[in-house]
């Protein structure tokens, strides 16, 4: 049976970033300064974010007591990094997207965006790639609300396929992503999981190592339409 609804995260999957796990620790240590004196250091910050940490629960170890604010005030630095890196070129739509999108649109599929980024930021670069057309729905994290319902919690991926109508008795669906979030929350939701690799040496190197292995390996979004 062929795939009837594609899930696809958003960040390094259909736009790209020079060094995203850069940024988000950028954007991480700005945050951190507005309420702490000292940092914690790097291999700390990184465990923030690592699968399967509660988060909240991480920021009151550090001494932060307010975390809806906390993110609040974490969702509008990165707002601002992130537009400032789009309107300096620094962010960009993969060269694959736009063919892969449309010749999906064009056979009928069903297409969302899971992400874990919040959801007007999911909004901002949909709308500034002319992405929104193609897909039926979206879901971002609201940090300040529900930050362990980001993947990889399933949580997103089965709200979306609720609100299109999936069937799983007689229909399939498949996320694609780029990181062992979207594996695992695929896995999670009982869906394909499907891990872009693009020209990433990483995942030759450690993928072997993850706890949730990929259904599917494709170099490019392009593979997609032969499936």
């Amino acid at each position: 049976m062929p795939y009837d609804y594609f899930i696809f995260d958003l960040d390094n999957c259909l736009i790209r970033y020079p060094n995203l796990t850069g940024f988000i620790d950028e954007v991480l240590k700005k945050t951190l300064k507005n309420y702490l004196k000292d940092i914690p250091k790097k291999f700390e910050r990184n465990t923030l974010l690592k699968p399967g940490t509660d988060i909240n629960e991480k920021l009151r170890k550090w001494g932060i007591s307010e975390q809806n604010f906390f993110w609040m005030n974490y969702e509008q630095i990165e707002f601002q990094y992130r537009k400032h890196l789009a309107e300096a070129g620094n962010i960009s739509l993969f060269k694959d997207v736009r063919f892969v999108l449309k010749s999906l649109k064009q056979s009928n599929k069903k297409l969302a965006i899971v992400s874990n980024s919040p959801q007007y930021i999911v909004d901002y670069f949909t709308k500034r790639f002319c992405l929104d057309s193609f897909f039926q729905e979206s879901v971002g994290v609201d940090y300040s609300t529900n930050p362990n319902g980001a993947k990889p919690s399933p949580n997103g991926i089965r709200m979306v396929l609720n609100k299109m109508g999936y069937d799983q008795l007689n229909s399939k669906a498949i996320m694609i992503g780029d990181s062992i979030v979207d594996i695992i929350a695929a896995k999670k939701a009982e869906i394909t999981a499907c891990l872009v690799k693009r020209n990433r040496l990483y995942y030759y190197k450690r993928l072997n190592e993850w706890s949730y292995q990929p259904d599917m390996l494709v170099k490019t979004l392009h593979e997609l339409i032969s499936i």
